[in-house]
Order: structure tokens, then C-alpha cells, then sequence
């Protein structure tokens, strides 16, 4: 298994850092942007393994949910699911289910990265729904992070045609419920800062422009 997951992180990696490519030309800028100024020497990337079982009493036939509403923290999370489950909020405000299929990766855009492009890359809410009764649900979601010592920044696009009005209020709104209050100093520092609220006994330096933890452990599931 140990050599399975560790070829694993690096094929996703290797894509993360492709995606990057592809993520720097869509917004103008030269094909290398983001790995020279954000991925180097190399991106944080973690990997998880969930396996959801359905719940043994479901109230009033209400759906459940493992996972709540939430936007994830960083740049990109990459998503390999074994079966359905996963809803976003689409652009209408509605919950639309993601499909799962074998060749198929899911990919999020985390609050950070919302915020350096000024809301053209949108944290999309998501959540997870519980299996229906005699099945389950795996899922590997990949964080693939910017480098511990890159430098955080608003992107200057000014290249490109400027959000509509409509646009910018709704990005100042989906900031207003993220776990950061600012874009600057390195990311480690917005791990840190993420650490230290989840584990209060460590003694780290103070850094305030995270405002709370992040919104994946602060929801509440009905259960």
C-alpha cells in the first residue's frame, strides 16, 4: 500500500503543478507564474483517505450529511471519488451533485486563491452526502498547497477586462465567510495560524490574518 500511495502523490502532484501551467495562461500571465512564484522549491501537498458509511437511523427520511456546507483553504484540491455523494452550490444557488465515475478527478479552488484573483477563481461551497443504506462512499481529496515559504499576493491582472459590479460584490461576500482577513506574508504562516486553532497548546508565534479555522471544521452535521 506504502508504495502505491506514495506513487500516487506524486503522479497528483505532478498534475497539481500541470494545472498550475494551465491556471497561470488563463489569466495571462506567463505559462511558469505560478510555479516559479508559488509552487518553489515545492508545493505542500497532503493526502486523505474517508470512508463514509450510511447512517443507521436517518431521521424522517432527511437526507444526511458527513461532510457540511464548506469551502476549502488553500489553492487546489484535487478529488478522487469512488462513488456519488459530493454537491456544489452552482451559480443559481442551487445544489447540483458531482458524478462520480472512474476516470473522472474533481478539482476545488480553496479560499486563498479566490482572494489573490480577486474573485475570478471562486471557492465554490460544497458538502457530502451520506450513503444510502447498505453501501459507502471513499474519497482521496489532495490539498495541493502553495510552497511553506511563498509570499502571499493579490495578482496584479489588471491585463484583463475588469468584474462587473455584480461579480465583485459577490467575491466580497464569499470573502466575508472565508478563514482569511488579508493576503500577505508566507504561507506558512496561514498554516500556522490554521494549526494553532485546531491544537491551542502549541507554542507558535501569533499571526492574525487568519479570523477563525477553516469553515470545514466549524459547521455544523446534523447526524
Amino acid at each position: 500500500m506504502r508504495p502505491a500511495m506514495l506513487s500516487y502523490i506524486d503522479q497528483v502532484t505532478n498534475l497539481g503543478k500541470c494545472l498550475s501551467d494551465e491556471v497561470s495562461l488563463s489569466l495571462g500571465l506567463d505559462v511558469n507564474y505560478m510555479r516559479e512564484k508559488f509552487l518553489s522549491p515545492e508545493p505542500v501537498a497532503i493526502v486523505r483517505c474517508f470512508k463514509y458509511y450510511a447512517p443507521e437511523n436517518v431521521p424522517n427520511g432527511k437526507p444526511v450529511w458527513d461532510i457540511g456546507e464548506h469551502t476549502d483553504f488553500g489553492y487546489l484540491t484535487i478529488l478522487n471519488q469512488g462513488s456519488s455523494g459530493l454537491q456544489i452550490l452552482s451559480p443559481n444557488n442551487e445544489w447540483i451533485d458531482v458524478p462520480a465515475q472512474e476516470d473522472l478527478l474533481v478539482c476545488n479552488v480553496g479560499d486563498m486563491f479566490d482572494m489573490m484573483t480577486n474573485g475570478r477563481f471562486k471557492s465554490v461551497p460544497h458538502r457530502v452526502q451520506s450513503p444510502s443504506t447498505g453501501s459507502y462512499r471513499i474519497s482521496f481529496p489532495f490539498f495541493f498547497d502553495f510552497s511553506w515559504d511563498a509570499t502571499m499576493v493579490h495578482l496584479r491582472l489588471d491585463h484583463l477586462p475588469p468584474l462587473t459590479q455584480k461579480q465583485e460584490q459577490e467575491a466580497k461576500i464569499r470573502w466575508a465567510n472565508t478563514t482569511f482577513t488579508g493576503v500577505s506574508e508566507v504561507w506558512a504562516h496561514y498554516l500556522a495560524k490554521k494549526v494553532k486553532k485546531v491544537f491551542s497548546d502549541l507554542d507558535l508565534p501569533d499571526f492574525e490574518h487568519n479570523s477563525k479555522p477553516s469553515t470545514r471544521f466549524t459547521v455544523a452535521v446534523n447526524t
